[in-house]
């Protein structure tokens, strides 16, 4: 007889990617075989995300592509998992009688061995579940719950898994926010204490920090990013503003003062940094949204910005919060941002021709010939990736020297001894 069939749907950030693999984890245990056609499998996970409302409108899409083939028969049973089902559970039991339901996994669970289905050269690992910050306008706490650290042994256990065992040249450390790392269980941040044991304890090629706070960035953190090739000088460092009044309205807890000394100790170090904005909050005024522009096409240390319009998300404070600009005066505010933020991408990539730099093999394109790889500050799925062509055959997880150049919007690289 054959055995039952299930696949994983995965929505949102790769904090999500890290939940499904247990939840893949979870189906080869009970004997089923994992399936990547969901229009194939006989169970349906949908891990959701409910973050904002874009996200609960894509993942309520997906549900309902599912749902028809659900009612065709070709589906026998659908799971809706996650942060959409944390909030949104009782409506959703109503609209989707059907399904079944789980919240979000379980972080005690994270210390057993995941199922890593990425086929790149990269693994995510969890290092921390749910948030202290309590931003307005921010659902994340609510969904995620309070701060759940795992234990320095445990993370440095699945890194060296994850490299030793399934050939991966990078660990992409990730939680919803990594800097606040170990102050539930070690009663300070231990993120640095982690780095170093990783550092001591395997022979992982690259780590990379995603999801960092910036008022948790000290100059000792920098300095161990800075000065040890194997962390890519690269931080994930969401400031969502520049404007100290706007700022507090979000409660960030910094200021622009505060974010000025840090850039500053991150260009001078030679790190670069991914980071996401927010425009159209409350109270963003012409003047506050010219000054986080100018901040954004003087910071140069910043080549990759992700632009997100507001939304006021039921249950956060900032819901309520007034004046908001108008529909109109947000989106052109959008736009041009993402078209700064486009400039600013062309021209470091530009800015790469010619150099020889390291870079990690993600798989290859056998219509074309070409590899698949990633500079140094190229985060897995959400920045870009680099067209490699080698007269040796390489595999995932690699790491090999290349010359880069720029063509036509892309990263070309040719393998050098």
């Amino acid at each position: 007889m054959a055995r039952p069939t299930f696949s994983v749907i995965t929505l949102g950030c790769p904090r999500n990617y890290v939940d499904s693999q247990f939840l893949v984890k979870e189906g080869i245990d009970k004997g089923w075989e994992y399936v990547s056609q969901f229009d194939e499998a006989d169970y349906v996970f949908i891990n959701t995300c409910g973050f904002i409302q874009p996200a609960i409108e894509e993942s309520i899409d997906i549900i309902l592509q599912i749902e028809e083939l659900y009612q065709e028969g070709k589906v026998k049973e659908v799971w809706i998992v996650g942060c959409l089902v944390e909030r949104f559970e009782k409506e959703l039991k109503k609209e989707f009688p059907w399904a079944q339901f789980r919240g979000c996994i379980d972080p005690r669970r994270l210390s057993v061995r995941p199922i890593v289905f990425a086929e790149g050269g990269y693994a995510y690992v969890k290092i921390c579940e749910g948030c202290i910050s309590l931003c307005s306008f921010c659902t994340i706490p609510s969904i995620r719950g309070p701060l759940r650290s795992r234990r320095i042994e445990d993370v440095v256990s699945e890194v060296r898994y994850v490299s030793e065992k399934l050939g991966k040249g990078e660990v992409v450390l990730v939680g919803q926010d990594t800097t606040a790392y170990g102050i539930d269980i070690y009663r300070k941040p231990a993120l640095e204490d982690l780095l170093n044991a990783i550092l001591d304890q395997t022979n992982v090629r690259w780590i990379r920090l995603m999801y960092a706070y910036p008022s948790r960035i000290g100059e000792s953190l920098l300095d161990l990013i800075a000065h040890n090739n194997r962390i890519v000088p690269y931080i994930d460092l969401p400031i969502q503003h520049i404007n100290s009044a706007v700022l507090n309205r979000m409660n960030r807890g910094y200021d622009q003062k505060e974010l000025d000394y840090i850039f500053d100790g991150v260009r001078e170090r030679g790190i670069k940094v991914r980071t996401t904005i927010i425009v159209g909050f409350p109270g963003e005024g012409r003047k506050e949204f010219s000054q986080l522009r100018r901040f954004l096409e003087e910071r140069k240390e910043i080549v990759r910005i992700g632009v997100f319009r507001f939304y006021p998300e039921i249950g956060t404070p900032a819901y309520s919060l007034q004046p908001r600009p108008k529909p109109s005066t947000v989106k052109g505010r959008y736009y041009r941002m993402r078209r700064l933020a486009n400039e600013r991408l062309m021209e470091f990539k530009q800015s790469l021709s010619g150099q020889v730099l390291d870079v990690i093999v993600d798989g290859f394109i056998p219509e074309i010939g070409l590899y698949l790889a990633r500079t140094y500050w190229d985060a897995p799925e959400v920045d870009d990736i680099l067209y490699l062509h080698s007269e040796t055959e390489l595999f995932s997880g690699d790491l090999v020297r290349a010359r880069i150049s720029y063509s036509k919007g892309e990263l070309i690289g040719e393998v050098v001894d």
